[in-house]
């Protein structure tokens, strides 16, 4: 998995005069660290690569309690059931694999939301937006 790890001191580190080119309120790098990881992702692209499946997958297998996790797990999943991913390691990755659906005359709806806050907001919180619904209809 590709995953971005350029910190400041690994810059200046092959160039000690970096920190004079930092505008007045800027404290750090990481916005064109950023940047240049984006671009990186854009050439993997434009070379016929899907940098989507190179990135770190989203673990939504989570509650509200929950602290990062290093690694995946599966979960059986019925009912409503809420799933975060907030103490994640920014992941660009989405991937849903379900292996089997035990109730086949429900139609099932997944809805991945999202919010610009940097801390988790509550549940109720009016920036969370839909990201993507996905429906299994009931016969599948």
């Amino acid at each position: 998995m590709i995953k971005n790890f350029v910190i400041d001191a690994d810059l200046e580190a092959f160039y000690p005069d970096l920190e004079s080119y930092r505008s007045g309120a800027q404290p750090d790098f990481s916005e064109q660290i950023s940047l240049a990881f984006r671009s990186l992702l854009n050439d993997l692209q434009a070379r016929g690569r899907n940098p989507r499946l190179l990135g770190v997958p989203l673990d939504l297998n989570r509650d509200a309690s929950s602290t990062h996790r290093q690694h995946l797990e599966s979960n059986t999943a019925s009912g409503a059931e809420n799933g975060y991913a907030w103490e994640g390691n920014r992941e660009r990755r989405f991937c849903v694999n379900v292996t089997t659906k035990s109730v086949l005359g429900d139609e099932w709806v997944f809805t991945l939301q999202g919010s610009n806050k940097t801390e988790r907001p509550d549940s109720s919180d009016s920036t969370w937006t839909t990201v993507e619904t996905l429906s299994w209809a009931a016969a599948s």
